[in-house]
C-alpha cells in the first residue's frame, strides 16, 4: 500500500512538473530575412505593449549578410490585449505585427515590406493570410487611381471610377465581412472590429453578436465595446517608448517628440473662451493657411462645389491611414471635391516629409500658423479634441457633415452628387 501511495505521489508530481515546464516554455521566433534587409548590420528589437506598458522582450544584432536569427522569451502574462512587433533599426519593416501565444515556435520570412511567410502560429498565419488578400486588392485600387489621375477622357475616367468603386465598396467590404466570419481567435476579432469603419452599423452589431457566441469564455470579447482601464505607464515603459520613438525618428526623419506648448496670456484665454464652436449648417466664412510653396491658400480660392477640411499631423498614424482614401475620393470626384488638408504640425520639415512619403501632394496641403494663440482659436472654432477630424462643406461653404471616415467619403459624395 505504501509503495502504491508513493507511486501515485510521484505520478502527480511528474504531471505538475510537466505542466510547469509547458507554462515556462518560451515563445521562439525563427526569422529568415531577405537580401534587402541584411544588406548592412543593424539591431532588431522585439517590442511589446500591454495596456500602457511598453517593453523590449528580446533583441539581437543582425550582421551584414546574416539571413537568419532567433529570439526567445517567456512571457507569463501574455493576454489578448498584448501587442508584439519586430522593429529593424536600418532596413526592413519598421513595425511588423506579431500574433503570438505562449510556447509557440514561430517561423517568419521577412523582406523590406514585411512578413511574406509564417508558420508555427495559427493565429499569426490567420492574420497574415487575411492581410495579404486585402493588400492585393488595395494594390489594384492604387494602380487604377494612378491611371485615373493621368486620364483626361471622360468616358475612360468613368469606367476607371466604376472599377475603383466596385473594388472598394463591393469586393473589399465583402472580403472584410468574410474575414470576420472566418475568425478563429479573439485577438484578431478585436483588431478587426476596432478598424471596422465603412461597414454598416447593423453589420458590425451582428458580427459582434456572432463573435460573443463564438468566444463565450473570453472576457474581453464579452465586454466589448467597453475598454478596460489600465494603470499609467511606469518609468521603464516610458524609457522603452522613448527608445522606440528614437528608432522611428531615425528611420523616417520625422520627429515624434512633441514640442513644449507655450502658455497663453489671460487676455488670449478669454478671447478663445468667447469663440463658439461651429456646428452642422454653419458657414465657414474665412480660412487661410500657407501651402507647400509658402504662399497663402484661402478657402475662398477653392472653387469646387464641395470641400473637405481635414485636420491631421505627421505624427498621427490614424490620420495618415486615411490619406489613401482621401486621394481616391478627390481623384474620383475631380472638379467636384477638394481636400483642404490642414496640418497641425509644429515642425514644417516633418510635415513636408510626411507628404512626400504618403504621396499626398495632390491634396491641397496647408499648415497651421505656428502661433499657439492662432492654433487654439482654430481648434476651438472647429471643436477639435482629437485628430483626424474633418468637415465637409457644400458650395455655400456650409458644414454638411463632420468626421466622415476616409473609406466612407466616396459613398457620401456619391449621395450628394445624385441630388
Amino acid at each position: 500500500m505504501k509503495t502504491k501511495k508513493l507511486f501515485f505521489l510521484a505520478f502527480v508530481l511528474s504531471l505538475f512538473f510537466l505542466q510547469a515546464c509547458n507554462r515556462a516554455k518560451p515563445i521562439t521566433l525563427l526569422v529568415t530575412v531577405s537580401n534587402d534587409v541584411c544588406r548592412s548590420s543593424q539591431w532588431v528589437y522585439w517590442f511589446s505593449l500591454n495596456g500602457n506598458e511598453f517593453n523590449i522582450e528580446d533583441s539581437c544584432y543582425l550582421a551584414k549578410g546574416q539571413h537568419f536569427f532567433t529570439m526567445k522569451k517567456v512571457i507569463p502574462d501574455m493576454n489578448v490585449e498584448m501587442g508584439c512587433w519586430l522593429t529593424f533599426t536600418k532596413h526592413g519593416p519598421l513595425q511588423t505585427l506579431l500574433m503570438l501565444n505562449k510556447g509557440e515556435d514561430v517561423k517568419l520570412t521577412i523582406n523590406k515590406k514585411g512578413i511574406t511567410k509564417t508558420a508555427g502560429s495559427p493565429e499569426n498565419k490567420e492574420w497574415y493570410d487575411y492581410m495579404h488578400k486585402m493588400q492585393r486588392i488595395w494594390k489594384k485600387i492604387h494602380s487604377l487611381t494612378a491611371v485615373l489621375e493621368s486620364t483626361k477622357d471622360s468616358l475612360t475616367r468613368r469606367h476607371i471610377s466604376n472599377s475603383i468603386h466596385y473594388l472598394k465598396n463591393n469586393k473589399l467590404i465583402k472580403m472584410r465581412i468574410e474575414g470576420f466570419k472566418n475568425i478563429k481567435t479573439p485577438k484578431i476579432f478585436l483588431i478587426l472590429i476596432n478598424s471596422s469603419n465603412g461597414l454598416p452599423r447593423k453589420t458590425v452589431d451582428s458580427l459582434v453578436t456572432v463573435m460573443k457566441q463564438r468566444f463565450p469564455h473570453n472576457k474581453r470579447v464579452q465586454e466589448y465595446p467597453r475598454h478596460p482601464k489600465f494603470p499609467p505607464p511606469t518609468l521603464h515603459s516610458k524609457q522603452v517608448q522613448k527608445k522606440l520613438l528614437q528608432i522611428w525618428t531615425k528611420r523616417t526623419g520625422i520627429s515624434y517628440k512633441r514640442p513644449v506648448t507655450p502658455i497663453l496670456s489671460v487676455a488670449q484665454k478669454q478671447a478663445v473662451s468667447r469663440i463658439k464652436p461651429l456646428k452642422p449648417g454653419d458657414k465657414v466664412d474665412s480660412l487661410s493657411f500657407k501651402g507647400l510653396n509658402g504662399k497663402t491658400i484661402a478657402l475662398k480660392d477653392i472653387h469646387t462645389p464641395y470641400v473637405l477640411i481635414d485636420f491631421w499631423a505627421s505624427w498621427c498614424n490614424p490620420c495618415r491611414a486615411e490619406v489613401p482614401d482621401l486621394i481616391l475620393a478627390q481623384a474620383k470626384y475631380k472638379g467636384r471635391l477638394t481636400v483642404y488638408a490642414v496640418s497641425l504640425d509644429k515642425n514644417k520639415s516633418n510635415w513636408r516629409k510626411a507628404i512626400l512619403t504618403d504621396k499626398s501632394n495632390n491634396l491641397t496641403q496647408v499648415i497651421e500658423d505656428s502661433s499657439q494663440f492662432t492654433r487654439k482659436k482654430t481648434q476651438k472654432l472647429f471643436g477639435i479634441q482629437y485628430i483626424p477630424a474633418n468637415f465637409l462643406l457644400d458650395h455655400h461653404r456650409k458644414i454638411i457633415a463632420i468626421n466622415v471616415p476616409g473609406d466612407s467619403l466616396e459613398k457620401k459624395m456619391e449621395e450628394l452628387c445624385k441630388k
